[in-house]
């Protein structure tokens, strides 16, 4: 009887053991499983392999959206603008310029604005460093390179700013336009805040001449449709409260900024410190002057829309901005957070040890 008593017993150490080791290669061993996140999807504008999101691959890479339970994936604008992305049900939320926005509004996709991601107006046009142009009326007679489509974002500066439109011949060229700049094709280009200082790490000098200096707009917020608005209200306050945990990152220490993004797009060829600009333009572009992340200025939305309803984009009658501007509903939570803690993550940051394969 003692015998089969200890047989027993031997055996189910035996399973014990074997479970105890099973469990140590699928999770920990103290049994805990990993949290389940939800994806939130993400549709941006531009391609990824820029320096441009920092702040959202700081907050991915230092676990503030998981901490929230939140797996982010954004994904580029493929045929169709991110807008009609989103109504497709591509992408639960969209980065879109409102040149955009009030557009897709008109035309029946309605959709809200729940963070200001750029809070001033991030357009401008970059200049070579050794050209004659040194201020705006210097532009008239010049060559532009650009996109066909972009005078809504372009005319509305340089005419407050004082140029004749009418005297600037526009290259349409998008995706060439830093090598035109480099090849003395065209005068200067038009670009923006984050884009323009990545062109000067690559290797052509330029100087900047800011749209925010002449028209104080508004520029990319994040947006979302209704419904996902009235479902998900949890999910939006935690995909606000991580971007603005990496954008308070960035602010104490864009180098750190600088090498996590570099680290994730080696393919830049940039060093953190050549790509260090990039983040700090970031930073003020994407913290309003009341320091509330993701706060959205009611007048720099009626000037967008005054300018677009001037070139005929937009009824303006049919767009009630108290409406469409949601982010006051969530700017507690977005700024309800432990900036010490951030700042601590962010001054000890070791630039050596990015590893996006961890």
């Amino acid at each position: 009887m003692k015998r089969a008593i200890l047989l027993i017993m031997a055996f189910l150490l035996i399973i014990s053991c074997l479970a105890g080791c099973n469990k140590s290669d699928g999770q920990s061993n103290t049994g805990s499983q990993s949290p389940q996140l939800t994806k939130i999807t993400v549709g941006s504008p531009s391609q990824l392999e820029v320096l441009g999101y920092a702040h959202w691959l700081v907050a991915d890479y230092m676990g503030y959206f998981a901490e929230e339970g939140i797996e982010l994936v954004m994904i580029p604008q493929g045929g169709a603008d991110v807008c009609k992305m989103m109504a497709a049900g591509e992408v639960d939320m969209a980065l879109p310029a409102p040149a955009l926005i009030f557009p897709s509004i008109t035309a029946g996709i309605n959709q809200y604005v729940i963070y200001q991601h750029d809070c001033t107006n991030i357009f401008g046009f970059a200049i070579p460093a050794d050209s004659d142009i040194k201020d705006w009326k210097d532009l008239e007679g010049k060559k532009m390179a650009t996109d066909a489509g972009w005078f809504m974002f372009s005319d509305p500066i340089l005419t407050v700013a004082g140029v004749d439109i009418d005297s600037i011949t526009y290259v349409s060229a998008p995706d060439e336009r830093s090598v035109l700049l480099a090849s003395g094709a065209c005068d200067f280009a038009f670009t923006w805040q984050k884009e323009w200082q990545l062109w000067d790490a690559q290797g052509i000098p330029l100087r900047y001449l800011d749209g925010e200096d002449v028209l104080p707009n508004s520029a990319n917020p994040v947006v979302c449709l209704p419904e996902y608005y009235e479902n998900n209200k949890a999910l939006i306050e935690g995909m606000g409260r991580a971007l603005a945990k990496g954008t308070y990152f960035c602010s104490v220490n864009p180098l750190a900024g600088a090498a996590i993004t570099v680290g994730r797009w080696p393919t830049l060829g940039l060093k953190p410190e050549e790509a260090m600009p990039s983040v700090k333009a970031l930073v003020e572009c994407s913290t309003p002057k009341t320091g509330n992340y993701g706060e959205a200025e009611l007048s720099r939305w009626e000037l967008a829309l005054e300018w677009l309803a001037h070139y005929g984009m937009v009824d303006e009658s049919k767009i009630d901005l108290n409406q469409i501007l949601k982010t006051s509903e969530f700017l507690n939570a977005f700024n309800n957070w432990d900036k010490a803690a951030v700042k601590k993550d962010a001054e000890s940051f070791d630039i050596n040890s990015v590893n996006w394969n961890k």
